[in-house]
């Protein structure tokens, strides 16, 4: 027994320095892939299931059939692409968003020319199995311009699709809703709109009701202004919030928080003090503004998506003001009440842009687009000050914008969709950087996570601590015995 007293100590320190967190400080890359060919391969969207498989989606004119395919990539939770297809058929044809069903279909959709009328472009969607198969794919073809933009599944299967259409309106764009149901079928149209130009680029659900943001120029400033609209999942409108004041403003990315706050990224200006600067803000569910916040430098910032946990905002784009030159890539983190925790820069001195991003667990997946071969990470001074073109340090007020409200009724129409037979190809493509640009993946750890590698050495301590205890007894008992 006399063992017991030396060894059980020794263990208890052991096992108390091996239970102790991992804590990764801040938000380090970790992963970071390419995909493309010798000509334009631009990604769009990001999604990752439960498991960890990360699906991207955008387009590609270095693979598949026509001037430019739609594209969706599967990795693996390590980053590792396990296959590459495309769709379409001769001309134009270009995927934009992407979201997954609780039962691990695919669903994508984007605009194409390439099935009817190729003076204009109409809106597909398409639906994959978890391998990539193509279960069917669907046409949304008006007498004019129509795009789509989001995508969003419900828990009950149903899909629903934004973006903006001219084939209702003789004015201009309007916002356009999509409702469909799992095998393809259209259930509700809704157009929204004034005299004048609107687009919507975002769409999430949450708590059976459908968000919706993009920009409108038929606010009350008379310019344009960030939107947000408000569906029920029946597609009834509930409330339409603008933003903005004399000067342009756009909302781009939206994301609805668990405990029900809605949270908007875009770009807002000031022409006064020659400002175009990323900005955040964060409202309740009825669209009452809780705070805002800008982010930028002397020259072009763009917010472009949003996504928001328990504790954090996250937020990509791309910025000119800050980086290794051109466009950089751009990572953001705040605090869900507004403070800024990290800024960071990703590229070269070519064109290197953020244009999805997506949370899960432990890490951070951002999709982009890259014209460099060789790319570095930058942290950027977080205590900056805003500065004009001249370099001069100029201070402008955040609050002179108005939250405004439109009355504007949707309309619903009738509008069917179509099966049509676009061309499916498995393609290839590689990390080696060739000219014009590529798809980027970058993935970051994030949330101050304990390692799962501090868990697996916790249960193997704790296994062996039963296996020492056990022998401790069966070694006495037989002493005993003696």
């Amino acid at each position: 027994m006399k063992l017991l007293y030396y060894l059980l100590p020794i263990f208890i320190i052991i096992y108390s320095s091996y239970s102790m967190p991992i804590v990764i400080a801040d938000d380090e890359k970790i992963i970071e892939k390419t995909w493309g060919g010798y000509s334009l391969d631009v990604a769009e969207d990001v999604v990752v299931e439960s498991e960890g498989s990360i699906f991207v989606v955008g387009w590609t004119a270095s693979r598949g059939r026509g001037e430019e395919d739609a594209l969706l990539l599967k990795y693996d939770q390590y980053g590792d692409l396990l296959w590459a297809k495309t769709w379409g058929e001769f001309n134009h044809d270009f995927a934009s968003a992407i979201d997954i069903s609780e039962d691990n279909y695919v669903y994508v959709t984007g605009w194409t020319n390439s099935f009817v009328d190729k003076e204009f472009r109409d809106i597909f969607l398409l639906k994959y199995d978890y391998d990539g198969n193509l279960l069917w794919s669907t046409l949304w073809s008006g007498n004019s311009w129509d795009f789509a933009r989001g995508v969003a599944v419900s828990e009950n299967g149903d899909i629903y699709v934004c973006g903006y259409t001219q084939s209702y309106t003789n004015r201009g764009f309007d916002i356009l809703l999509i409702k469909y149901d799992s095998n393809g079928n259209v259930v509700s149209n809704v157009i929204w709109g004034g005299n004048f130009d609107d687009f919507c680029y975002d769409i999430e659900i949450h708590n059976e009701y459908v968000y919706l943001t993009g920009y409108t120029e038929n606010a009350e400033s008379g310019k344009t202004d960030g939107v947000i609209l408000k569906f029920s999942t029946n597609s009834d409108f509930i409330w339409a919030k603008t933003w903005g004041d004399q000067y342009p403003d756009f909302f781009h990315g939206l994301d609805v928080s668990n405990n029900d706050f809605i949270y908007v990224t875009g770009r807002t200006e000031n022409y006064d003090y020659n400002i175009r600067d990323i900005v955040i803000l964060k409202f309740d569910l009825n669209g009452n503004l809780i705070w805002e916040e800008t982010w930028g430098g002397q020259k072009w910032d763009f917010g472009k998506e949003i996504k928001v946990t328990d504790n954090y905002v996250y937020v990509t784009g791309e910025t000119y003001s800050f980086g290794s030159g051109g466009f950089d890539l751009l990572f953001l983190k705040y605090d869900i009440d507004g403070e800024l925790l990290e800024s960071k820069t990703w590229g070269g001195t070519g064109p290197d842009i953020g244009a999805a991003i997506y949370t899960l667990h432990d890490s951070i997946y951002i999709a982009g687009s890259t014209g460099n071969s060789l790319r570095s990470l930058i942290n950027i001074n977080q205590t900056f000050t805003d500065t004009n073109d001249s370099g001069a340090i100029v201070s402008y007020p955040k609050s002179n914008k108005i939250l405004g409200e439109i009355s504007e009724l949707p309309k619903y129409v009738d509008h069917e969709s179509t099966l049509v037979s676009g061309k499916v190809m498995n393609v290839d493509g590689d990390e080696k950087f060739r000219n014009e640009a590529d798809i980027a993946l970058i993935i970051f750890t994030s949330f101050d996570t304990q390692s799962n590698v501090t868990s697996n050495l916790n249960y193997i301590l704790v296994l062996f601590l039963i296996i020492f205890i056990i022998s401790i007894v069966i070694i006495y008992f037989f002493k005993t015995k003696k």
